[in-house]
């Protein structure tokens, strides 16, 4: 199983970033993730995962995800295409509806009616890495990807609906998860394996598992102030994501590495809710990988 890391979800520097990421690509890592928000102090994630690009070599680079209700798809495919060239195929376009309205109010863009946007969308967007005209009068949109037939699309999500239009249209799942309870992921899996089978297509769906984390000093106490501003605007969240049991020591973290490999998850990433001190969560997330292995 690859373990990777997602990147803190603030406004990072440029040399904050590029040493991070440096220190991800020589540490036992597989990738580097991140997310978007509009409504945060955060940077975008493909213009920052460009950067990353220019700085790495082997690392796989993912957003972990991107809303695509409220982006253009041929910009958005546009923009995707180039991450994977200039990535030279490193990329992995995670992709999901986005769940907070304050980032539709100022994108601006609909809340309603996001999921059928998505899917379509969806398809344009293949039309377009495929070297097609995305809609019926248009002209093809370049680049073409390095990746054939674009980047490899992931969903993230854990709605039903979500876990079924990744079986039939992306090729795997990001299931999210603040507790390190491999069943959750499985169970979601499922569907989403239920709905790759229904629709005939070959293989299987790749699953990457992810959650927060936290190591070092005073651990428990960052990742409660990491959850209570990050997810503040929903006290559902909050509640669900200090009801189970947080990934705060390497002890907790080396065991689900062994626990979600042997249920045979594909990558396993940790995100850090560290601030002051990343470096230092880091070493200890790959003292944590190595007793795992």
């Amino acid at each position: 199983m690859d373990v990777g890391v997602g990147l803190p979800m603030r406004a990072q520097l440029s040399d904050e970033l590029v040493g991070f990421v440096q220190e991800v690509e020589a540490g036992p890592f597989s990738s580097v993730s991140l997310g978007q928000r509009l409504t945060f102090e955060s940077n975008d994630p493909m213009i920052a995962l460009t950067y990353v690009a220019a700085v790495t070599q082997r690392i796989r680079l993912m957003t972990s995800v991107l809303c695509l209700p409220f982006h253009k798809e041929g910009v958005t495919a546009q923009q995707a295409a180039t991450l994977d060239r200039l990535s030279k195929g490193r990329f992995s376009f995670g992709i999901g509806l986005g769940g907070r309205q304050s980032d539709f109010a100022v994108a601006p863009e609909a809340w309603a009616r996001r999921g059928e946007r998505f899917e379509a969308q969806v398809l344009a967007m293949k039309r377009i890495w495929a070297g097609q005209p995305p809609f019926e009068g248009t002209e093809p949109v370049g680049p073409t990807p390095f990746t054939p037939g674009g980047p490899e699309l992931i969903v993230g999500g854990f709605a039903p609906a979500a876990l079924r239009r990744a079986g039939r249209i992306a090729d795997g799942l990001r299931s999210f998860d603040f507790a390190l309870n491999v069943d959750t992921h499985l169970e979601r899996y499922a569907l989403v394996t239920e709905a790759w089978e229904e629709a005939g297509r070959p293989g299987r769906p790749r699953l990457i598992t992810a959650a927060n984390f936290a190591l070092g000093p005073d651990a428990d106490r960052t990742f409660g102030e990491h959850v209570a501003k990050y997810y503040g605007y929903d006290k559902d969240l909050v509640a669900w994501a200090m009801s189970g049991e947080a990934p705060t020591t390497e002890q907790a973290v080396t065991a689900a590495i062994r626990r979600f490999a042997d249920a045979g998850i594909d990558e396993m990433v940790f995100t850090t809710t560290t601030v002051d001190d990343q470096g230092d969560s880091l070493r200890r997330l790959a003292d944590a990988v190595a007793a795992a292995t």
